[in-house]
């Protein structure tokens, strides 16, 4: 079985976790060696009994072992996965849960991660670090960019267009053939019925902007070696 680490300790890492067991229950697959914590003070407990052997940093000491980046908030995300690839690490694994169903022709990229009951129709892609959660729904031939997030029960209609690092709120709702910005954020129970441009939050029922960010409010971060340092310290 393929070495696997988890970055990220809080409910997704677990709810992540778990899709690996079952993944394991399905066909044996992955061997959960550890998870990740830039937090040093956590290094040595436990999460469900698999133990926190480092920061993320540990990776590059240990290349053949995949990741996935368990962390909800998309910016983090793609901060983490753009550390890693700086430093020349790519073995980001995809985990699909077996009872998620994804329809012929759906191509999903490397890092992402589908949870249970999730239902994508046919020709979708998905791009890499995507995190598409319990009991969503996605249309067919939809385009969704790198580091998307969708909550648990969002239900997103087909022919969509989604740029990178959108975040759709749980229970959310997009009706067919839009285009949403990235960088924007759709609020819980939000229901979108016009484009959104990008770096927006929309709320409301029908959807209202509510804030706009200005283009590139995303890229502060730190590199992952100044990570490595201030774990030292």
């Amino acid at each position: 079985m393929r070495p696997i680490a988890i970055i990220g300790t809080g409910g997704l890492g677990r709810v992540v976790a778990d899709v690996v067991a079952d993944i394991n229950l399905s066909t044996p697959t992955w061997d959960l060696r550890c998870f990740l914590d830039d937090n040093p003070a956590r290094h040595g407990e436990r999460v469900h009994g698999v133990p926190i052997t480092g920061g993320v940093g540990w990776l590059l000491e240990h290349r053949d072992v995949a990741t996935v980046i368990a962390i909800g908030n998309p910016v983090t995300r793609r901060r983490i996965a753009d550390d890693l690839q700086a430093e020349g690490f790519s073995n980001f694994a995809t985990l699909i849960h077996p009872r998620a169903w994804v329809g012929q022709y759906t191509t999903i990229g490397p890092g992402s991660m589908i949870c249970p009951g999730a239902l994508i129709d046919p020709d979708v892609q998905i791009g890499a670090h995507a995190v598409l959660n319990t009991g969503v729904t996605i249309g067919h031939d939809g385009v969704f960019g790198d580091w998307v997030t969708v909550a648990p029960g969002a239900h997103l209609a087909g022919t969509l267009h989604v740029g990178a690092g959108c975040d759709f709120g749980i229970g959310s709702t997009v009706i067919q053939g839009l285009r949403i910005g990235h960088w924007s954020i759709v609020g819980a129970g939000a229901t979108v019925v016009r484009d959104v441009p990008a770096n927006t939050t929309v709320v409301g029922v029908p959807a209202q902007v509510i804030r706009e960010r200005p283009d590139g409010w995303q890229d502060a971060m730190h590199t992952l070696k100044e990570r490595a340092v201030n774990e030292r310290r």
